[in-house]
């Protein structure tokens, strides 16, 4: 359900993507919170089949909210259209080799595989997965942790709930505060990954139910930092109108890392006979990928200046946050000028 909400907020919202995202997406916190002791009730009710038949017409209602969201028509959707449709006419005149090669090119627009060329994006996917696997990883043994450190089962689940609850507070105010703060939002989301990577390592360390709490705050305030960015970072990446193939990459890289976290850390259970390694490993993957996104930041010189133009030949030109193509340029020392500052009006101001 991540993919499509995060798509349609996209192409609606512009100015204010971060908090939109973070509102769209608070209500897994509460998911989170609910789910839990609901799903129980439900099984012990009316066993593991009547409880997923009721937790399927629950999604289905999705459906519904779906069905208002009007659609809309972006620059660059047309051309697409466009080309499918002289696609069809051709494939109606010409051979079986030809129709292969319309196949192929059919599949490579669906999937938007030039994407894949652009150096940025594919840093972003790569320091996506990173993030994703530590973040599976580290609900795996959460639970059995707590529990070994002799705390109760029913106390023990609940730090899921207050994970949750926290994430529903923390994902729309750190949205609203991305879109005020004046500071990139690549900076803000690398900052919630390296919070998140620092609870990965204080959870062992934490030998009492207060500080297993604490934990939970501080990751849940974390995880709310850089969830709202997901999108907005990815719309960024590859462009407004390809938003769509952006963030189904994007959730390529997600899903193949919660197929993985989760063996690997069982895995490591098995080799050492504690959850601690997990943990570690955990936050080993999030500490990895805020380096990946090291890439992206530009590096300093000794004078810059913005300059509103075309962006980057790999990155594709799209209107992001209000500002098209917003590049760092550095400038020579006989560039610099100061005959601006003569003008006689602006003296007379002054």
């Amino acid at each position: 359900m991540y993919s499509p909400s995060m798509i349609m907020v996209g192409k609606y919202f512009h100015k204010r993507h971060a908090t939109a995202n973070g509102i769209a997406i608070s209500g897994t916190g509460v998911s989170m919170f609910v789910l839990s002791p609901l799903s129980q009730f439900l099984i012990d009710e009316y066993r593991w089949n009547g409880a997923l038949l009721i937790f399927a017409g629950i999604t289905l209602n999705g459906c519904v909210c779906g069905a208002l969201l009007r659609p809309l028509h972006l620059e660059g959707a047309g051309k697409v259209e466009e080309a499918e449709t002289e696609n069809e006419e051709a494939t109606d005149s010409s051979k079986t080799c030809e129709a292969v090669v319309l196949l192929c090119q059919r599949v490579v627009e669906t999937f938007d595989v030039t994407l894949l060329k652009s150096r940025q994006f594919l840093v972003y996917s790569l320091s996506f997965f990173g993030l994703m696997l530590g973040y599976s990883m580290s609900f795996q043994h959460l639970v059995s942790h707590a529990q070994g450190l002799g705390v109760e089962k029913t106390q023990a689940a609940f730090l899921l709930s207050i994970l949750g609850i926290v994430e529903t507070v923390a994902r729309p105010v750190n949205g609203w505060l991305s879109d005020r703060l004046p500071v990139r939002k690549l900076y803000y989301y690398m900052v919630g990954c390296v919070g998140l990577g620092l609870c990965n390592v204080a959870i062992p360390h934490s030998r009492t139910y207060a500080a297993l709490v604490a934990c939970m705050v501080f990751y849940g305030i974390s995880s709310g930092i850089f969830y709202p960015l997901i999108a907005v970072l990815a719309k960024k990446y590859s462009g407004v109108s390809r938003i769509g193939g952006g963030l189904g990459w994007a959730f390529v890289c997600k899903g193949v890392a919660f197929l993985l976290g989760p063996p690997i850390a069982g895995w490591l259970y098995d080799a050492t006979g504690n959850y601690d390694m997990s943990f570690y490993a955990a936050a080993t993957f999030i500490f990895a990928s805020v380096a990946v996104l090291l890439l992206l930041v530009l590096k300093k010189g000794k004078s810059w200046a913005l300059e509103s133009g075309r962006p980057a030949a790999d990155v594709p030109h799209d209107e992001c946050d209000g500002v098209v193509g917003l590049q760092a340029i550095q400038l020579s020392v006989d560039t610099v000028t100061t005959v601006g500052q003569n003008n006689p009006v602006f003296e007379r101001e002054m």
